[in-house]
């Protein structure tokens, strides 16, 4: 699964859906960008 965080997201907007998504068991990778910041969501 993909999440595009909205340009303005702040890096604690960030850490709050890595840490969500990592609370349900999978991993989450952040892969900031030039205009807004991927969350890559995998096993």
């Amino acid at each position: 699964m993909l999440i595009v965080m909205d340009p303005a997201a702040t890096g604690g907007q960030i850490d709050v859906v890595v840490r969500a998504a990592e609370a349900l068991g999978f991993t989450a990778q952040p892969m900031p960008g030039t205009h807004r910041t991927a969350i890559a969501i995998y096993w």
